[in-house]
């Protein structure tokens, strides 16, 4: 029921004040300076108007001081209230007294906070019964125009607890259903709760709502694998969403769907074109998918005008992704196995090693990928692997320019790796194909370092020797190689979409792997067929 706004409805001040005390200069003050045992005389003094009048002139010099500081950094208005008001209750909160009506005021103070408009802060001092005020005015909410009565409807049948009605539960349930059809198709007002809350609001009511809001989706970003909710905004929705984000550089949006707060992300930066991330703080991968899905529903439900009905249900489960991620799987392992078969053909015994080689670089793969491990363990492997390869480069035959560009580029590599270790990677059909074209890469270097050796056989050198310098000579090659690759990564992994950064993401950390089980345990394999009798079969070696 609509109902008129009284006349003695004032509207509500938000406000917040830096207070300098000062006395009051037309009463005098006694002040108790001792006194003597029972019986004795109290000697009292009587505080002049000149001493009173010099505390309040020194109350006045500090208030001026602090609002010259002010006037030359508005913004340090909650800063100085805290370290100069003396209103000891407010100015731990940087001098915010919240929301009141203004007769809760004393005339002076009230008067100066009615003439400023939200956001001003008063040029001159206030001076009131207390002492000096500097106020601003943070909002202004006057009474609406119409206020209304609330009232609930309730059906009662005979036999429920308080009601003497004398219906059945059936015509009852007619009655309301009747009620409801009545509040749903009438034009009438109902109200389904009310909650009273003694905080003021924090929030400031802005224009984009439903009717701007497009489609919030979950996905993830491929460089950690963390899940976030991507939403959409129409023409209009993104002028406003953008205005928006630029006012408020570094402070949190809440987001409320049907008068419920449901978040609050800070914005980073000002967002245009319509689109935007909503990231979450949930470091359990799992929960923060779940938080990611929930999010997107009531934001996707918030967006509808009209209520949800449900005819029917109909699960459709996600085959179609998963039959091609299982194909995409199996392509891999036929394409490995081709791969293992001409090796073994063509190299012999090396293409034996060089198997074994990529079965270990399977395993270490599937490590990295699932891998969930702390960040002390993935430093020390890290790190681990970072002097190995350095000690490795610095013997190379390269020049040393060529090793310090390296040996930077390989700090890049280590926080990548770093960050992987930590992060369980999410296979997608682009990261399936990254990782299957990882594999000839990894075969790739086997292969070079492989014709070195039988350069080196045909020279007459001894097993170690070729082994050694047909590691050296191949060197080179497969870090230009490599590294040439792994920048591109970089390059697909900072500009692509998100498809293109899964693609290059899962490349990088298979040519990584890769370059580690090419040269180091490849080697360590053919080291260990020194003085045996495979060494003294020649045909095995293809010399």
């Amino acid at each position: 029921e609509k109902m008129g706004v009284s006349e003695e409805d004032e509207p509500q001040i938000h406000t917040a004040h830096i207070l300098i005390k000062a006395p009051q200069t037309d009463t005098p003050t006694l002040q108790v300076e001792g006194n003597t045992a029972e019986g004795g005389i109290v000697n009292a003094t009587v505080e002049g108007q000149e001493e009173l009048q010099g505390k309040k002139d020194e109350a006045r010099k500090q208030a001026e001081k602090v609002l010259q500081e002010l006037q030359t950094d508005p913004l340090r208005f909650a800063e100085l209230a805290q370290e100069y008001s003396e209103d000891e209750g407010s100015a731990v909160k940087g001098g915010d007294l919240g929301y009141a009506v203004p007769s809760t005021y004393v005339q002076a103070y009230r008067e100066a906070a009615l003439a400023l408009e939200p956001g001003e802060t008063t040029s001159e001092l206030v001076e009131s019964e207390f002492g000096f005020h500097i106020i601003k005015l943070i909002d202004l909410k006057n009474p609406d125009d119409l206020r209304f009565k609330y009232s609930a409807l309730q059906v009662c049948y005979q036999g429920a607890s308080g009601c003497d009605s004398q219906l059945s539960k059936e015509e009852a349930q007619t009655k309301a259903d009747e009620l409801l059809r009545r509040v749903r198709e009438e034009k009438i007002y109902s109200v389904e709760r009310v909650w009273f809350n003694a905080v003021p609001d924090p929030w400031q009511e802005t224009e984009l709502d439903g009717r701007y809001f497009k489609h919030a989706s979950v996905a993830y970003d491929q460089t950690n694998n963390r899940p976030y909710v991507a939403i959409t905004f129409n023409g209009e929705g993104a002028k406003l969403f953008e205005e928006l984000t630029e006012a408020n550089i570094g402070k949190p949006i809440g987001i409320f769907v049907g008068g419920e707060f449901i978040s609050s992300p800070t914005v980073q930066e000002k967002i245009a074109g319509g689109n935007a991330q909503i990231t979450l703080g949930q470091p359990n991968p799992q929960l923060a998918l779940k938080e990611a899905n929930e999010l997107a529903r009531s934001l996707n439900a918030g967006s509808i005008p009209a209520p949800l009905k449900k005819p029917n249900e109909l699960t459709i489960g996600a085959s179609l992704g998963q039959q091609s991620l299982e194909k995409s799987i199996q392509a891999g392992l036929i394409g490995f196995l081709l791969l293992a078969s001409f090796m073994i053909l063509y190299y012999r015994f090396l293409g034996v090693l060089a198997c074994l080689s990529l079965l270990i670089y399977g395993l270490l793969l599937v490590f990295v990928i699932q891998s969930e491990i702390s960040p002390a363990l993935a430093i020390l492997f890290t790190f681990v692997l970072w002097i190995a390869f350095a000690l490795r480069l610095f013997k190379s035959k390269i020049d040393f320019f060529a090793k310090c560009i390296f040996l930077t580029l390989s700090i890049v590599g280590v926080y990548f790796i770093f960050s992987v270790l930590v992060n369980p990677i999410v296979l997608t059909l682009a990261g399936v194909a990254g990782l299957i074209l990882s594999i000839s890469m990894a075969i790739d270097a086997n292969i070079l370092i492989y014709e070195r050796m039988k350069e080196e056989f045909r020279a007459g050198k001894s097993f170690v020797s070729v082994v050694h310098d047909g590691f050296e000579r191949a060197w080179s090659s497969i870090l230009d190689s490599n590294v040439s690759t792994l920048i591109t990564c970089g390059i697909l992994n900072y500009f692509g979409s998100s498809f293109i950064r899964g693609f290059a993401v899962n490349l990088a950390i298979g040519i990584v792997i890769s370059m580690f089980t090419a040269v180091t345990v490849s080697r360590i394999f053919l080291l260990l067929c020194h003085d045996t009798k495979l060494e003294r079969i020649s045909w095995l070696w293809k010399k």
